[in-house]
């Protein structure tokens, strides 16, 4: 009996991870919320650090970033005790993006990105495709600490791996040339970072459809960039979409959507 409910658990976290992948991260949260009570009355703790890991991915995507902590948290004690080692890499990779990218916490997220690199390494995993987030999470730590020449090299690694193994076009290979494009930017190599954003908005679009969340991200880079060269029309089109596609998957209160608001003030 118990085999049978974790492997329905797995099952239904599955298709809430689906959810989120079309843009339905309220749905997916609230999914997930029940999936991690009924994965504790189960009581195998390596399904109750699953199911925390992606309570933890949906909260970030609603901007929840204290429930996202607390089961990266509590997941990485679950995962250890149960000798999850790769799991335990990705928890360290999304602590890297939580605590020191998302709230800000540098140097704490350094030490995050540092151990969730040593154990990619040691797994032989940090240039697989498993090992592809870690590294672009590593970067954009690495942009945060105004660190652009050792974001700039772990983004080229991470490109070339998801080119090599999944294909010019993936999902990672938009998302590292749209890190890339910041990097760029940063550096003030607008021409170069707006190639690289038309190219991951191509990329995002193809694999996720007109109004993926990726897809706005992509557009509000791009949309900066109309606006550094004067073209302040395009820019309006451009922030205009992203803010169409974060009223709908963000909710007209979500962080990222007054976020997309912003950037069109800012354009006006």
């Amino acid at each position: 009996p118990v085999r049978a409910e974790v492997l329905r658990t797995r099952h239904e976290l599955l298709q809430a991870r689906t959810l989120g992948a079309t843009g339905r991260f309220e749905e997916a949260l609230t999914e997930t919320r029940r999936l991690i009570v009924e994965a504790d009355k189960i009581g195998w703790r390596p399904l109750a650090a699953l199911a925390r890991v992606g309570g933890a991915r949906f909260a970030v995507d609603r901007s929840d970033l204290k429930s996202a902590e607390m089961w990266l948290d509590e997941a990485m004690v679950l995962a250890a005790e149960t000798g999850q080692d790769a799991l335990l890499a990705d928890i360290a990779t999304s602590m890297t993006d939580v605590v020191g990218i998302r709230l800000a916490r540098l140097d704490e997220g350094l030490r995050w990105g540092k151990l969730a690199l040593a154990m990619r390494t040691a797994q032989g995993d940090v240039d697989a495709l498993r090992g592809t987030r870690t590294l672009s999470t590593m970067a954009m730590l690495r942009l945060e600490r105004g660190e652009l020449a050792e974001a700039e090299q772990l983004l080229e690694r991470c490109l070339a791996v998801e080119r090599r193994l999944a294909g010019p076009d993936s999902p990672g290979a938009a998302g590292a040339l749209n890190n890339l494009g910041n990097v760029y930017r940063r550096s003030e190599r607008y021409e170069d970072a707006r190639i690289a954003y038309q190219r991951s908005l191509a990329a995002f679009e193809r694999n996720f459809g007109p109004d993926h969340p990726n897809v706005a991200l992509a557009l509000a880079n791009l949309a900066s960039t109309a606006s550094w060269r004067g073209d302040l029309d395009e820019a309006e089109r451009l922030s205009l979409r992203a803010l169409a596609i974060r009223e709908r998957t963000a909710g007209p209160e979500g962080l990222e959507t007054a976020r997309a608001q912003q950037a069109l003030g800012a354009v006006y």
